[in-house]
């Protein structure tokens, strides 16, 4: 994990759904199966960490969820994160598969709201439509 000793000195809450890396890195661990849709028990993978962390959330009892950084496409300049890739030399992924992930991320909103739950999309640029789209600003 690149950024840990840093995410530790800021006193982050570090969780997992893999046993094998809570073990390794001593993180906190949490069930995580793949499913569609919200996981009720256990965090539902969805194809991305933003998915896992909305889950998360609602498993920790959030009645409100705001979104940061869900953008799910390709950048003006081809990169697939807001920031441009990541090296490929870094041991990090460059996603391309924002389809997908939309689509589950669409499933997830279904059952978020049937729960009651509100869910604000405040990230700039968006290809997650299904969601409440807000400015931070105007957040209700």
């Amino acid at each position: 994990m690149k950024y840990i000793d840093e995410l530790r000195a800021h006193g982050a809450e570090l969780w997992t759904q893999d046993p094998g890396a809570a073990q390794r890195f001593g993180l906190n661990w949490i069930r995580g199966v793949g499913e569609a849709g919200l996981g009720r028990k256990a965090v539902h993978f969805g194809g991305n960490s933003g998915f896992q962390a909305i889950n998360l959330a609602y498993l920790w009892g959030a009645q409100r969820i705001v979104m940061l950084g869900f953008d799910m496409q390709v950048g003006p300049k081809g990169a697939s994160h807001w920031f441009g890739d990541h090296p490929e030399n870094k041991g990090f992924g460059n996603p391309k598969v924002f389809d997908s992930w939309i689509k589950h991320l669409k499933i997830l909103a279904r059952d978020l709201n049937d729960q009651g739950i509100d869910v604000f999309n405040c990230t700039r640029t968006t290809s997650v439509t299904s969601f409440v789209r807000c400015r931070i600003a105007d957040l209700p």
